[in-house]
């Protein structure tokens, strides 16, 4: 058999040993399941490699704030090293159960396998509802013969990473390890290499909770030495007493209201109440505030009771039952909501609602004046009594809708009245359209800028919804070749440059704003272009660093005309005009041009840099022969200005098992960057910065960011960014407000990102683009359209900054805004901006050169 075979025949076989019925408490079964989590910006964040540097179990953190993001790990840990692990079997719960991200509780907004295999399962038979989903159970697997987990963390036993989940807490929740209650019977077990035999763990002191916004609780601290748990719980529909039996006889707190809930299976939001509590035995009874509904499954959570030795119940401790006799009333349609100008309709419930509540053939929406314009429900978000409509198109203000339900049903099963329904209507909204208010253009130049009254939503980036003509010559207009728009700023790439003393028309229609309404139809406005460019370029500084055989030159203006012919510039030692040196080739940057030398330059000499020939855009001419002169740092490097770095963006598919620093490819030259991305598809977004120069490096960088739902991090509208890292080795971030909770990556945050200058410069070279370095990686996903763009670091008591440190000085550098920042843009009609484009840079070249790129 071929060695892969055996290999898979090992792990199919092993997914088959967890037993159907328990086996004796010996061996293994000491282990727990334990939870770590990891602030998901952590700079050393490694996926599934496990770091030497965490700390024991018995120190994971078990409670965590909401409103922050966090990778948390699912680990077995506290086991023995001489049998191993091949396998564990468990489950995991939430608040919101059958779903992962719907804004409630915690959402489990990405899970990453450890393990060789793995057997998730759903609760309900339904597929989307499967592990990493709340409810869901897996069976993970380890190839106990070539990757038996049986390292020992020197105090902490083995341990052995199942995978782990990219968690956001939008609300108080706990998220916890429970059994494998998709199975049958369900499963707390994990498999050893030696046998392999199958281990049952004690449930639930073996089981870690998380809690998010409040305490969890971490089995290797806390686990063990209490003989105390629950066995089973019972009630009956129409009464209000529920029976609790525990492993032993209850002690402290046991006859304590307030250390039991009972609430309808996955809503503890809706306790019933417990009015008083009588102990006979190992039995509680309660006595409860509401009574119980038939055939609904109830769970029995109790915290704080002791044994008879002190010892406390395990944190959490649980116990679900279904209660008998029958319900016998149907849901009722309450109310219904919406905003104009969004495509959501919040629907109540008069209770708990579940089957047929997420299905959008059970729901019509139409203007209650017109009922067969219907709207189109797209997708429907279900918790407890709520259920959140997303339509295929818009609500109109000052409108009455009408929502139409059937199908629903109850947590008993029963089903509402057929074509129930409710009406509500529209709030005003907003109904003013977006004016343009603005519009300049210079003489030579081949872009037009806009400024228009508000921020634009569709169509503003279409090319069709602008025209450009001399005052009264509509017939004979200029080509609009691209728009980059962005907020209220709109900016027109012509396929001809502007006249010089001219008067132009700008017209706009079918632009609207974020709420929908259109600009009026053939909106326009007059600029006026100046004389135009009459100066000529100027040779301003030129600067080498020794032992480079770079020479960078600054103009006071782009040059164009002749600027990559070699023969238009001389570099020689200052004393020895005569010893010109061979140029191998230019890179021109906008007003940047890069000399790279067939030598390379000596510490602690004077140079001399000699221009001739050279043209702006106008064509204006630099005098001839224009110099200037630099000298040399004695040991190599040198005050290098890097303004001519930018900082672009780039977006590619969202990869869970790899997204981090490395997962863009390193040989992407920046002017191929994506910069469009649909919406609803989730997706890595990169800060890279371009373009600067290799002589001197790249050692820091001050940036913000900026997308259009200001202020917050995950809350549905626009871009939400769910996943951070820095690439640097030290960041210093800040808020737009002074909330440490509102930190970059919040929209409006700032951050400083600074690499070791001198054991870590960034100096590796995308050619022709100079150096390129990845500053920081996003894990974004767009509910709608947005554009996501580098800012300025604008939370600075020393005012805004977009700045670039070199190495070897350090020296900052001021990269101009917004010029050099790019951006994405999520959604149709929606593109994001290229400084990279902007500035191409041009490398000339020779034959022979070429054939020894090759040898």
């Amino acid at each position: 058999m071929k060695p892969t075979l055996v290999a898979l025949a090992v792990l199919l076989l092993s997914s088959l040993l967890f037993p159907c019925a328990p086996v004796a408490q010996i061996g293994q079964s000491g282990a727990a399941v334990a939870l770590y989590p990891v602030a998901h910006d952590n700079f050393w964040f490694r996926g599934c490699e496990h770091p030497f540097l965490w700390p024991a179990c018995q120190d994971f953190p078990a409670e965590w704030p909401v409103h922050a993001g966090t990778y948390v790990y699912l680990i077995v840990t506290t086991t023995n090293s001489g049998l191993g692990i091949s396998g564990v079997s468990c489950g995991i719960s939430y608040s919101d159960p059958g779903t992962r991200a719907d804004g409630i509780g915690c959402d489990v907004l990405d899970f990453t396998l450890c393990a060789d295999m793995e057997y998730p399962a759903s609760p309900d038979g339904v597929p989307e509802h499967a592990w990493p989903s709340s409810g869901g159970g897996n069976r993970f697997i380890w190839d106990r013969t070539t990757n038996c987990q049986d390292y020992d963390y020197r105090s902490r036993g083995v341990e052995a990473i199942a995978g782990f989940f990219y968690v956001y807490a939008y609300g108080p929740d706990r998220f916890q390890v429970t059994r494998n209650n998709c199975v049958n019977p369900p499963e707390f077990q994990v498999l050893d290499c030696a046998g392999p035999s199958i281990w049952d763990l004690n449930y639930p002191s073996a089981a870690a909770v998380l809690g998010f916004g409040g305490p969890g609780y971490n089995p290797c601290v806390e686990g063990g030495g209490t003989s105390l748990y629950l066995v089973s719980a019972s009630g009956v529909g129409g009464s209000g007493t529920v029976t609790v039996r525990f492993s032993a006889d209850p002690a402290g707190g046991s006859t304590d209201p307030s250390n039991y809930i009972v609430y309808p299976t996955g809503f503890p939001s809706q306790d019933l109440g417990t009015a008083a509590v009588s102990v006979s035995g190992p039995v509680a009874t309660l006595t409860l505030r509401s009574v119980l509904a038939g055939t609904v499954q109830y769970t029995v959570e109790v915290d704080h009771v002791e044994d008879g030795s002190g010892n406390p119940i395990p944190p959490h401790s649980a116990v679900e039952f279904v209660a008998d006799g029958q319900d016998s009333s149907p849901p009722l349609l309450v109310s219904a909501s919406g905003v104009p100008g969004t495509n959501r309709v919040s629907v109540v419930f008069s209770e708990n609602v579940y089957a047929g509540a997420d299905v959008t053939s059970n729901y019509t929406i139409y203007p209650s004046a017109d009922p067969p314009s219907l709207l189109t429900v797209t997708h429907i978000t279900r918790n407890y009594n709520l259920a959140m409509l997303t339509l295929g198109r818009d609500l109109t203000a000052s409108t009455e809708y009408t929502v139409a339900v059937s199908n629903v049903q109850d947590m008993s099963g029963i089903p509402i009245a057929p074509n129930s329904t409710v009406n509500f209507t529209a709030g005003l909204g907003d109904v003013t359209p977006p004016t343009l208010t603005g519009a300049t253009g210079e003489a030579g130049q081949a872009t037009v800028r806009l400024i228009f009254s508000e921020i634009l939503g569709l169509g503003a980036n279409k090319t069709s919804n602008y025209a450009v003509y001399p005052a009264g010559e509509p017939g004979s207009p200029l080509a609009v070749t691209h728009v980059d728009a962005s907020q209220d700023r709109v900016i027109l790439s012509l396929g001809a440059s502007l006249a010089a003393t001219t008067t132009y028309t700008v017209r706009v229609s079918n632009v609207r704003d974020l709420t929908g309404n259109t600009i009026a139809a053939n909106s326009t406005m007059d600029f006026e272009t100046g004389a135009g460019d009459a100066a000529p370029p100027v040779l301003g500084s030129a600067i080498g660093a020794a032992g480079s055989d770079n020479v960078t030159l600054r103009f006071s203006e782009p040059v164009v005309g002749g600027a990559t012919t070699l023969s238009n510039y001389r570099v020689y030692p200052t004393a020895d005009p005569s010893s010109a040196f061979g140029i191998n080739a230019v890179v021109v940057a906008a007003s940047q041009v890069t000399l790279r030398l067939n030598v390379a330059l000596v510490g602690a000499v004077s140079y001399t840099v000699e221009v001739s020939n050279l043209a702006d855009a106008a064509g204006n001419v630099v005098a001839s022969g224009s110099t200037a002169t630099f000298t040399t740092n004695a040991s190599g490097g040198g005050p290098g200005d890097q303004s001519q770095a930018v900082v672009a963006v780039h977006v590619q598919a969202h990869d869970s098992k790899a997204f981090g620093c490395g997962s863009m490819d390193p040989n992407l030259s920046c002017d191929r960057f994506t910069r469009a991305w649909p919406v609803r598809s989730p997706a890595d977004v990169f800060m890279v910065i371009c373009m600067a120069d290799p002589a001197f490096g790249v050692s820091g960088v001050s940036l913000g960011v900026q997308y259009s739902d200001t202020g917050t991090l995950a809350d549905g509208v626009g871009v939400d960014v769910h996943g951070y890292t820095s690439c640097a080795d030290l960041e210093y971030s800040n808020s737009p407000d002074g909330n440490a909770a509102h930190e970059f990556p919040y929209s409006g945050g700032g951050n400083r990102l600074i690499w070791d200058r001198a054991t870590n410069c960034q100096r590796r070279t995308v050619e022709p683009w100079g150096v390129q370095v990845v500053a920081c990686a996003f894990y974004v996903y767009a509910y709608g359209p947005d554009l996501f763009r580098v800012d300025k670091n604008r939370n600075l008591d020393t005012g805004p900054e977009f700045q670039i440190v070199d190495c070897p000085g350090p020296y900052l550098s001021d990269m101009p805004w917004p010029e050099h920042a790019g951006s994405v843009g999520f959604g149709q009609d929606r593109s994001g901006y290229s400084p990279c484009t902007a500035m191409v840079p041009t490398v000339h070249t020779t034959w022979g050169r070429l054939k020894n790129q090759y040898k």
